[in-house]
């Protein structure tokens, strides 16, 4: 049974701080996501406080979060998808080169995203 999603509700934090994975997850998911001001110390805080029936319900943990950020993805296109399989064929690539050696070396598929998406270039340093 395979579980279709229709839409994916997260805190703004960790991976989704960043606005190149968080577009690459709506587009690859092909599901609308939702963004709240909330962690995962604050979902746990919820979920023990439903646990012991501070809340009544599942909806009124949730009834009061507005969201910070909506993304619905784009439908007409499959550019991420053929960007996610280029960058699956260079890793794969890249792991069996150099097997034993741990020197990973993506800055030519870093190059081609950029430069074939108009994506916007992280400052220097930032990932490395």
């Amino acid at each position: 049974m395979q579980v279709v999603p229709k839409s994916i509700r997260a805190g703004r934090a960790n991976l989704f701080l960043s606005d190149v994975f968080t577009e690459a997850f709506v587009q690859l998911s092909q599901t609308p996501l939702e963004l709240y001001n909330t962690d995962g110390s604050v979902g746990a805080a919820r979920g023990a406080a439903r646990g012991i029936g501070y809340f009544s319900s599942d909806e009124a943990v949730f009834e009061r979060d507005i969201p910070l950020k909506q993304m619905e993805p784009d439908h007409r296109t499959g550019r991420w998808n053929e960007l996610y399989q280029y960058w699956k064929h260079e890793l794969l690539k890249q792991i069996n080169a150099s097997a034993g050696s741990g020197q990973l070396d993506f800055t030519g598929a870093e190059a081609l995203f950029f430069e074939q998406y108009n994506t916007p270039r992280l400052p220097t340093g930032i990932c490395e």
